[in-house]
């Protein structure tokens, strides 16, 4: 059997490539849409879900600075606000408007509004900590 180095190399690469992809994905963080947000007397009231939480204890799995960067992700920039929230952010505020700094809007009905606040939840975590831009 006439194996080429050129053969071991692409080989190689391939089980690389692999590698990245897979550890990329485990890389993730559930959808903004996995909490759900109620008002109630003393302010918003967040219901996650079991990955959520997961997420929350295990700082082994994401780090401070993937966490930010994952507020820059449409998708996911609530969830990585309320993930950093829970493990560095001790005390923070709850009002009926905001969840440590958080804008929610919730009408009469409960209907929820959460504008985009990336750039300014980027800020807040960027002040906060000792990850560089």
């Amino acid at each position: 059997m006439n194996i080429s180095i050129l053969h071991i190399t692409f080989f190689i690469l391939f089980l690389a490539q692999g590698f990245s992809l897979s550890y990329a994905a485990s890389k993730e963080i559930p959808l903004n849409g996995d909490i759900v947000w109620k008002g109630t007397e003393v302010g918003l009231e967040p219901t996650i879900s079991q990955s959520i939480r997961k997420l929350i204890k295990d700082e082994k799995c994401l780090d401070r600075k993937e966490l930010i960067s994952f507020l820059n992700d449409e998708n996911r920039w609530v969830v990585a606000h309320y993930i950093l929230s829970c493990r560095y952010a001790h005390p923070f505020s709850i009002t009926a408007g905001q969840w440590n700094g958080l804008s929610i809007s919730i009408d009469a009905k409960g209907n929820i509004d959460i504008p985009d606040q990336r750039e300014t939840l980027y800020k807040f975590w960027i002040e906060r900590s000792d990850v560089q831009k």
